[in-house]
C-alpha cells in the first residue's frame, strides 16, 4: 500500500507542477493569438500549441481545458485553409474562453493540492510477479496427474493443486487443464483478469477431434493446447516459453515526446509497472541516445517540432538494428486518416491521448513480448528451439566484457551427447531431433534467464553462466546428466544409454571471450578421452 501511496503522491505532484505551469503555457499562446489574423507561422504555432495542451491536460485530468484546446486546434487549421474575419474572429473567441477555463483550473489546482480526477487508482497496474518455476495441476485424471508431477519435479518445477473454496491462489507460471474442466475448476474464477495466469489445456489428438479441441481451447482463452497423452518435451517447450515472458530483465521503453508533462507521466506509469522508461524530447539527440539505451518499444508523438512521428518511424524502420522493434504512437490526434497513415509509415499502435494506463499497459506488455520473441527466433536453433551459434558468441562476448568491468564470476562450458553418430544410425535422426529437443528443454528448465545456452553443431552445446563459479557449474551438469541418462527414448524400452561429457573454464585474468572458449573445449576433450560421461571441472580444463 506504501508504494501505491507513493506513487499516488508523484501523480498528484506531477498534476500540481503541470498546472502550475499552465498560466505561462496560456501566456506564451497568448501571443500568439494576437498576431495569428495576420501571420501564417503565429497561427501555425498555435494550432500546434492548442494540439499540445489537448493531449497533456487531458492526461491530468483537465478535461474542459482538454476539450476547449481540442476547438481551438481546428479552429486555426479552418482558418488557415479559408482565411476570412469570421474564421479569424472564431480563433480569438475561442481562445478567449480557453484562457478563462485555464485559469479557473489553475486557480482549483492551487487552493486543493489537486487537478480534477487523473485516475491514479485506475490508470495503473501492478508489476509482473515472476513466477518462473510453478504450476497449477487442474486435470480430471489422477493417473496423468501423478504422471505429470512427477516428471515436473524432476525438471525443476513446482506443482500446486487446486486452492480449497474461499483461499486465494498462489501465483503459478501456468495453469494445467484439460478440456474436460470447467472455467471455474481451473481455481481462478475469481481472480482478476489481468492476473490470470495463463492455461494450457490438453485434449484429445488425431484428425478425428484434435482441431475441435484447440478451437475449444482457444475460445477458453488457452495460452496453448497439447494433445493427450501429453508429452513432456512439448510441455517443458510451452512452459520455457511461458517463462520468457517472466523474465526478470524488465521491458524497456524509448519515449519520444516534446511535451516534458505528458512524457513524465507516461515514464512514470510505465516505472510503476517495472519497466524502464527513458524520454527523449529532442529528435537531433535520438541516434546518441540509442547508442546507449536500446529499447523493446518506441512511444512516439505523433507532431515533433523538426518532424513528424511518422517520419521518425520510417527512418527507424531503415536501420536494421531496430528495424524490429515496435513503435506505438501516442497523440491526441483523432482524424482516422491521419492515425492511419501514421500506422501505415511503421507504426504498431495508435493510442490518443490522453491514454490511461489501463490501456496503455497491456499494449505494451504485448508488444514487447512479441517483438523480443520475434527478435529471439532469429538467434535460435530451429531444431532445439537454444540460441545458435552465432548468438551464444555475442552473448559470450556481453558476459565476459562485464565479468572485466563488474570483476565478477563467469563460468563458460561447452557439453556434448557421447556417441550421439551412433545413437543416430540406431535410432534414427527423428529420434535424435527429440533428444536434442529433450536435452535443450532439460538445460533451459534449470537454468537462470540471466544464462544462455546455445547449439554449437550436432550433439555439442555451450553454457554462459555469469555469476557462476565453475563448482556451480559442475553441480548443474550433475543434475542435467541424470535428467539425460532417465530419457526413454521410445516409451517402455528404457534410457537407451544416453550419456554426457562436458568441460568448461572459469573468466579469469588474461581470459576473453576467445581463451574461455579454448579453456572449454579442451577440457570437453579430457573429459571424453577419459571414457566420457564425466564432467571435467572447469579449473581442471583452463
Amino acid at each position: 500500500m506504501g508504494q501505491q501511496d507513493t506513487l499516488a503522491e508523484r501523480l498528484a505532484a506531477l498534476a500540481a507542477s503541470y498546472a502550475a505551469q499552465l498560466p505561462a503555457t496560456i501566456k506564451t499562446m497568448e501571443k500568439l493569438a494576437g498576431t495569428a489574423p495576420t501571420d501564417a507561422i503565429a497561427l501555425r504555432d498555435l494550432g500546434a500549441s492548442a494540439h499540445k495542451l489537448a493531449g497533456s491536460a487531458g492526461t491530468f485530468g483537465l478535461q474542459d481545458v482538454s476539450d476547449c484546446a481540442r476547438r481551438l486546434e481546428a479552429a486555426c487549421l479552418a482558418m488557415g485553409e479559408a482565411a476570412s474575419r469570421e474564421a479569424a474572429d472564431e480563433v480569438q473567441r475561442i481562445f478567449a474562453e480557453l484562457k478563462a477555463i485555464a485559469a479557473d483550473q489553475a486557480g482549483k489546482a492551487g487552493s486543493t493540492g489537486h487537478t480534477q480526477s487523473a485516475e491514479t487508482g485506475t490508470i495503473l497496474g501492478d508489476a509482473d510477479t515472476a513466477v518462473q518455476h510453478r504450476v497449477r495441476l487442474a486435470l480430471s485424471n489422477g493417473e496423468e496427474t501423478h504422471r505429470l508431477r512427477e516428471a515436473l519435479h524432476r525438471h525443476g518445477f513446482e506443482t500446486v493443486a487446486l486452492p480449497a473454496p474461499g483461499i486465494a491462489p498462489q501465483p503459478v507460471l501456468a495453469v494445467l487443464a484439460d478440456l474436460n474442466t470447467s472455467n471455474e475448476e481451473d481455481g481462478e474464477a475469481e481472480v482478476e483478469e489481468a492476473e490470470k495466469p495463463p492455461v494450457i489445456y490438453f485434449g484429445p489428438s488425431g484428425t478425428d477431434g484434435e482441431l475441435s479441441a484447440r478451437l475449444d481451447a482457444v475460445r477458453r482463452g488457452g495460452a496453448a493446447f497439447l494433445p493427450a497423452p501429453v508429452d513432456i518435451v512439448d510441455l517443458l517447450r510451452v512452459l520455457n516459453k511461458l517463462g520468457e515472458f517472466h523474465t526478470d530483465e524488465p521491458s524497456r521503453i524509448l519515449i519520444v515526446d516534446d511535451d516534458p508533462a505528458s512524457a513524465a507521466y507516461v515514464r512514470l506509469v510505465l516505472e510503476k509497472a517495472g519497466m524502464v522508461a527513458h524520454v527523449v524530447e529532442d529528435v537531433a539527440n535520438l541516434e546518441k541516445e540509442l547508442d546507449v539505451f536500446v529499447p523493446d518499444l518506441f512511444l512516439f508523438d505523433l507532431y515533433l517540432p523538426d518532424c513528424t512521428g511518422a517520419e521518425l518511424a520510417q527512418v527507424i524502420g531503415q536501420d536494421d538494428r531496430y528495424a524490429s522493434i515496435p513503435v506505438v504512437f501516442l497523440s491526441g490526434e483523432d482524424e482516422p486518416n491521419r492515425q492511419l497513415e501514421a500506422l501505415l509509415a511503421g507504426g504498431a499502435a495508435f493510442l490518443q491521448k490522453p491514454v490511461r494506463g489501463t490501456t496503455l499497459l497491456p499494449l505494451v506488455r504485448n508488444l514487447t513480448r512479441r517483438s523480443r520473441r520475434l527478435r529471439g527466433v532469429a538467434f535460435k536453433d530451429p531444431v532445439s528451439g537454444l540460441y545458435n551459434h552465432t548468438h551464444l558468441k555475442m552473448q559470450l562476448d556481453h558476459e565476459t566484457s562485464r565479468a572485466a568491468r563488474d570483476q565478477r564470476h563467469l563460468t563458460y562450458v561447452t557439453f556434448a551427447i557421447d556417441h550421439f553418430s551412433a545413437f543416430n544410425a540406431l535410432h534414427g535422426y527423428p529420434a535424435g531431433d527429440m533428444v536434442l529437443r529433450y536435452l535443450a528443454a532439460a538445460v533451459t528448465a534449470r537454468i537462470r534467464r540471466t544464462d544462455a545456452c546455445g547449439r554449437l553443431a550436432g550433439s555439442r552445446f555451450g553454457l554462459v553462466l555469469p555469476g557462476a563459479t565453475g563448482a556451480q557449474a559442475e553441480d548443474l551438469l550433475h543434475d542435467i546428466r541424470a535428467t539425460l541418462a532417465g530419457l526413454e527414448v521410445v516409451p517402455g524400452r528404457g534410457a537407451g544409454g544416453l550419456t554426457l561429457s562436458c568441460g568448461g573454464a572459469e573468466f579469469g585474468d588474461g581470459k576473453d571471450a576467445r581463451t574461455l572458449v579454448e579453456a572449454a573445449e579442451e577440457a570437453l576433450v579430457m573429459a571424453r578421452k577419459a571414457g566420457g560421461d564425466r564432467v571435467v571441472h572447469p579449473t581442471e580444463g583452463s
